[in-house]
């Protein structure tokens, strides 16, 4: 009010607490005004001082308070990227991806998938955790796309990588048996050839132990892989009318994984 009803012509803020001015103050046929705006991410009470101008002279100094209403911010998700072997199962614990991800209401957060891997199997659980299976042989960068939820609202969806490092795995690719007479006596020699392979081929220096097993026969030996992968054992004492069996129990190279064989065995009978 002025005594003299002289109109308002300006106004000033001062003391802004929790808020700041993003309209400046005016005045229009004494009617003032102003925008404020609450700070980023506050809610609660907020305030400022002001003063009015007019007939030229400046008012006493008045508070205005108000009340910031709080609304559910939407929370924020952040890229991961893990690690695994080929065929090699991936397991992480919870928080799992969303342990980088955050709400600024400090509400509890869900994960939700978006896109899935194509490299593999993937369970994504809500409190994060995932399991990742990559298919058989698979190596490279699979991928999949999640977002969080904090019960209201959505986060932005991001992409989780994994790559998948290729290991050296090598396998038995056949096992060869024969047979062979010694003269006239009753007894054989009988050769064993174990070839072993890894995705490039030949695998040499692999160490291999065969085991023979028949009628009064249980002989185990190892032998090294030449550089044709291919490692021989003989048994000199075998009978006529038994029946043997060669089987690989053990690979080794180092730096290999040893694929356990789709073929364990061979059986030969004299």
């Amino acid at each position: 009010t002025d005594a003299e009803n002289d109109l308002a012509t300006s106004a000033a803020l001062s003391a802004l607490t929790n808020v700041s001015i993003t309209t400046a103050a005016s005045c229009i046929a004494g009617v003032c005004t102003v925008g404020v705006t609450g700070t980023t991410d506050y809610n609660g009470p907020a305030s400022f001082t002001y003063t009015v101008t007019a007939g030229g002279q400046v008012s006493n100094v008045a508070t205005a308070t108000l009340t910031i209403n709080g609304v559910d911010d939407e929370p924020v998700a952040l890229a991961d990227s893990y690690m695994t072997d080929e065929n090699t199962q991936l397991v992480v614990a919870a928080a799992g991806v969303l342990i980088n991800d955050t709400d600024i209401d400090g509400d509890s957060l869900t994960a939700v998938l978006d896109v899935n891997v194509s490299g593999g199997t993937l369970t994504l659980n809500a409190n994060g955790g995932f399991t990742y299976d990559p298919n058989t042989d698979f190596n490279g960068v699979d991928s999949f796309t999640y977002h969080a939820n904090d019960g209201t609202a959505d986060s932005n969806t991001v992409t989780v990588l994994i790559t998948v490092n290729p290991v050296n795995e090598m396998h038995v690719q056949s096992i060869d048996m024969t047979a062979k007479v010694k003269g006239k006596s009753t007894k054989s020699q009988i050769f064993t050839s174990v070839t072993i392979v890894d995705a490039n081929g030949p695998v040499a220096g692999a160490q291999v132990t065969i085991e023979l097993t028949g009628f009064n026969a249980g002989v185990t030996d190892t032998v090294t892989t030449d550089s044709s992968g291919i490692a021989e054992f003989t048994f000199s004492s075998a009978k006529a009318g038994n029946t043997y069996t060669s089987s690989v129990t053990i690979v080794f190279k180092s730096g290999f994984t040893y694929d356990p064989p789709s073929i364990p065995s061979n059986s030969i009978t004299i």
